[in-house]
């Protein structure tokens, strides 16, 4: 028996996976690239064995990927494959399921290359679709993972994005998941296993938990702010179906929910006064820049109690944020995007103005840069 190995790569690129890093909740992305990919492998098994309806038994065992280091760069995964030790879980298959694994992985990158053709996701089966739920649920927009060494016939990595997930996975039925994390308002209890939270972009969503953690958790907690991060489930329309699986749901800190409050409040203040604002010296501040600064509250609640918001210049909204490191300061503007720079506390050099479109993920991540350091 040959000592035969497969190495796949996969290569995470956005800003949250600059330097190597690699999200911990990323990871579940792993077992759902060998499912995926195992998937895959069962066609090809069948279609090379026509008269066999089912693999041999085994055949999962004897595909299991190790990870055996993450590359500088853009995170990349390096998953490994050994013939060796997993062959023995299938006796009689020696010198065969490489080549299976191979044409698995094969089909499904070139179905991920097609994925803008018309209903290309069609041939998708249950098995196959249910494992690409999981695989890259939590891509923000701009990032992709990259299948490093396979490319489309113009050359080009070929890649899995949220857009082209979205579209396999609807080809072949009405609803497609996503990971979903924010902040929301706990509004109902039920004692027989379930909390209701509403948000912003779904409305009221139900989540089944166990009893005891509803009385525990939740039980008296009517109105506060929780944090989410669940996989739900969305229709064609992106609306919200079903919440599929709960990763976290926090009850936030009272005197974090009320340090947000204020925040909150001060921000819709300053809106309602207008012209009035600050004497008239300086002029109103502007839907856009104060949605903007919703939602960066809204992806950030936790350092409330240390964010001061003043209106700026030319309708913006002016936020200064003071760490142990840095003295750092967020203009909002009125057209959505947001501009941060700082000037540093210790040894460090100051850094300038660094400017983003929107409250992006991108900009999520300069932030706790700084904030980290």
């Amino acid at each position: 028996m040959t000592d035969e190995t497969r190495e796949f790569n996969l290569r995470y690129v956005g800003a949250r996976f600059e330097g190597g890093r690699l999200p911990v909740e990323v990871l579940l992305d792993l077992p759902a690239f060998r499912d995926l990919v195992v998937a895959f492998a069962k066609t090809s098994w069948k279609q090379k064995h026509p008269g066999r309806e089912r693999v041999p038994k085994g055949f999962d065992k004897s595909l299991t990927f190790d990870l055996l280091d993450i590359a500088d760069g853009s995170a990349i995964p390096k998953l490994e494959w050994r013939g060796t030790e997993q062959q023995q879980n299938l006796p009689g298959f020696d010198g065969d399921l490489k080549d299976v694994l191979d044409d698995g992985y094969r089909r499904f990158v070139a179905l991920v290359a097609d994925a803008e053709k018309e209903n290309v996701g069609k041939a998708l089966s249950s098995e196959q679709i249910y494992a690409l739920n999981r695989l890259g649920s939590g891509l923000k927009n701009a990032e992709r993972i990259e299948f490093v060494g396979a490319n489309d016939p113009d050359g080009n990595v070929i890649y899995l994005d949220f857009a082209r997930r979205r579209k396999l996975i609807t080809d072949a039925r009405e609803t497609y998941q996503v990971r979903f994390e924010g902040l929301g308002t706990l509004i109902k209890n039920d004692a027989n296993g379930s909390v209701t939270i509403r948000t912003f972009e779904y409305g009221d969503m139900t989540i089944e938990l166990d009893r005891q953690a509803v009385k525990e958790e939740f039980d008296g907690n009517l109105e506060f702010d929780v944090q989410f991060d669940l996989q739900i489930e969305l229709d064609h329309n992106d609306g919200l179906k079903d919440v599929i699986e709960v990763y976290d749901l926090t009850v936030i800190d009272e005197k974090v929910s009320e340090a947000l409050a204020v925040c909150r409040n001060r921000l819709d203040e300053m809106l309602a006064k207008g012209a009035d604002i600050a004497g008239g010296e300086v002029p109103p501040v502007t839907e856009g820049a104060v949605s903007s600064a919703h939602n960066f509250l809204k992806r950030r609640p936790t350092l409330s109690n240390s964010y001061k918001f003043f209106p700026g210049e030319a309708g913006t909204i002016f936020l200064e944020f003071e760490t142990e490191t840095w003295d750092l300061s967020i203009i909002f503007s009125s057209s959505g995007g947001v501009e941060i720079y700082g000037i540093a506390l210790g040894d460090q050099d100051d850094f300038d103005s660094i400017e983003f479109d929107e409250i992006s993920d991108e900009f999520l991540a300069e932030f706790d840069q700084r904030v980290a350091n």
